[in-house]
């Protein structure tokens, strides 16, 4: 069987874990059963390039970033591409002053940065984007009200909803948008299909294509910074040129602490959450708002969990998304592990799931039901609910065999995944999607769905059999679906053969950030206090702040969009003492 960490090291930290007694979570100290107040950090205002030249020095310099590697992988003497995703960004008109100041920062250090900005690639210009999502944000809304869009995508492949539901068809097929668009933005609209989200992650996606082209035609080119998610780096070949996600370029992400958390020290805590994993016979997952799940694993099952758990500030913490797939080299990110690790048996999910968040914003609270590892019921009166509910309506979702899968049905649970950068802020949901939250420390975001990354000999995501099933079957195979998300979340697992219980997760903080050779190395870098501090904390009314929780779970959304409008007015009333802003003295 095939290890990513050595069984010596699990042995030691393991013996460490079990005998330790580390110093309390969240610095600040917390009585059973409380959990930690809110806080919203501060971010610095930049005006110019100078104001902003710090944090990107600091930035050129991290190895270590979400998913990939950090922009200091590149070294003097290096040549690098750093290309854009205009689908994805908000395009502010500030925009270029952070990306100039990661260019010239990479100048200091003697590594030349390309610049390749995607909408040039298909011919557009700056002020045509900016105009297209000023039209497409007037006619779709505000964002992060439609938290429920991700139960739209599995109806895609057949008429099910039209026909038995067209009032939530209605929702998810908001009419022809480039209908409502005027005649000159039809064709940006039609450029710009071509370079979103699942385009730019396909292997035949147009800036795929286009990127591996120029470093086919420059090879003194070390790799490419591209993307802002998902598995794109499958699709590089080899992938080793693909060296990271380009996101360097608003506030957020280049001014909070998340982009200069020390790379060996989140290294070391991710190291440490998953090392007991191999010898665990049993995990469980609490959260305040009303999860409670559980799941049995046999010796085999944990090994094959070890094999594959690891994506870097995204650990695979339910099995199944390890299984299915060519694991990630802990040692040689993002180098992939020979061994195929196989799909059955599938790890099953007990207990109750309740949610009020996803990548795409809020929604009335949802609660799943799970048993032996198979979505049973869905409780809540909201859109997303009433989705799930219609999907296990539709035929054949139940006694079909997804491929690999030696069990029928759709509705196998698939993801849990645990955030590992206690820098990571959610953005301003007023503005941005909230996604980029799902990076903090502490943070799961989940989603069901019978799904492999790989089949077996292959590398591409999604895989070939995907692809075929979903023209034979008419029914979604390419990803999971129905993403949610918990905050205060508590994960403990059982050491095989003990009764041993770890804690690897308490009330929203891995517990590694507080174990002492962790904190010994954040010492290099400052007090560990403030290295290893939660920056951004959620404010959820009967969980952690005042009010009725009920009626925040019925629209959420309202109540953050108050929050921050409290928090921007008041001088930062919300915002935790304990955490200093960053870049602070």
């Amino acid at each position: 069987m095939i290890r990513t960490i050595s069984q010596l090291k699990i042995f030691r930290t393991l013996l460490a874990i079990l005998s330790i007694t580390v110093i309390p979570n969240f610095v600040y100290a917390l009585d059973e059963g409380e959990y930690p107040q809110p806080s919203i950090p501060t971010l610095p205002d930049p005006k110019t390039v100078e104001d902003i030249m710090p944090f990107a020095r600091k930035a050129v310099v991290n190895e270590n970033a979400f998913l990939g590697n950090g922009l200091g992988i590149a070294k003097p003497g290096d040549k690098v591409i750093l290309a854009t995703m205009a689908f994805e960004s908000t395009m502010a008109p500030e925009m270029d002053m952070y990306i100039e100041a990661i260019i010239r920062a990479y100048e200091e250090r003697g590594v030349e940065a390309i610049l390749i900005r995607d909408y040039e690639v298909v011919g557009l210009t700056r002020e045509q984007v900016v105009e297209y999502q000023d039209a497409i944000k007037a006619i779709s809304g505000a964002v992060n009200t439609q938290g429920w869009v991700n139960g739209c995508a599995p109806f895609s492949m057949n008429d099910f909803l039209k026909n038995t539901r067209p009032d939530l068809y209605d929702l998810c097929n908001p009419g022809d948008v480039r209908s409502q668009l005027p005649e000159h933005l039809q064709t940006v609209h039609d450029k710009m299909k071509s370079i979103d989200l699942f385009q730019a992650n396909s292997p035949t996606g147009l800036m795929v294509k286009y990127l591996n082209d120029y470093m086919d035609d420059n090879p003194d080119i070390k790799g490419v910074f591209y993307g802002r998610g998902g598995p794109i780096w499958e699709n590089f070949k080899p992938k080793e040129r693909w060296l990271g996600l380009f996101r360097y370029d608003n506030k957020l992400e280049l001014m909070s602490s998340a982009r200069s958390f020390p790379a060996d020290v989140w290294l070391m805590s991710e190291e440490l959450t998953m090392e007991p994993l191999g010898s665990t016979d049993r995990a469980s997952i609490t959260d305040p708002e009303g999860t409670d799940v559980w799941w049995d694993l046999t010796e085999e099952q944990a090994q094959r969990w070890v094999a594959g758990v690891y994506l870097r500030g995204h650990l695979f913490m339910f099995p199944q998304e390890a299984y299915g797939s060519y694991g990630l080299n802990v040692l040689n990110y993002p180098a992939t592990v020979p061994e195929y690790i196989p799909v059955n048996p599938v790890a099953r999910l007990n207990g109750t799931l309740a949610t009020t968040a996803s990548h795409f914003g809020y929604y009335s609270r949802m609660e799943q039901i799970w048993e032996d590892g198979y979505l049973t019921e869905v409780r809540g009166d909201g859109i997303y609910s009433d989705l799930a509910r219609t999907l296990m309506k539709m035929p054949g979702i139940h006694d079909t065999y997804w491929p690999h899968y030696d069990v029928p049905g759709y509705f196998w649970h698939y993801e849990t995944a645990l955030g590992t950068n206690p820098k990571a802020v959610e953005p301003d949901p007023r503005y941005d999607y909230i996604a980029p939250g799902r990076e903090r420390d502490g943070v799961m975001h989940w989603g069901f769905g019978a799904q492999v990354w790989h089949d077996p000999g292959t590398m591409s995501s999604p895989p070939p059999s995907a692809y075929k099933f979903e023209e034979e079957k008419d029914l979604w195979a390419q990803y999971h679906s129905f993403h949610t998300r918990t905050y205060f979340n508590t994960m403990k697992v059982r050491i095989r053969g003990t009764d041993k219980w770890v804690t690897l997760v308490d009330r929203g903080r891995s517990s590694s950030l507080d174990n002492p050779e962790v904190r010994a190395l954040a010492s290099r870098y400052g007090d560990p206090n403030e290295v290893l501090a939660t920056d951004w904390i959620p404010s959820i009314p009967g969980v952690n702040a005042p009010g009725n929780y009920e009626t925040y779970a019925q629209d959420p959304y309202a109540y953050k969009v108050k929050q921050m409008e409290e928090a921007m007015s008041s001088g930062g009333n919300l915002f935790h003492p304990d955490v200093r802003p960053p870049g602070g003295e």
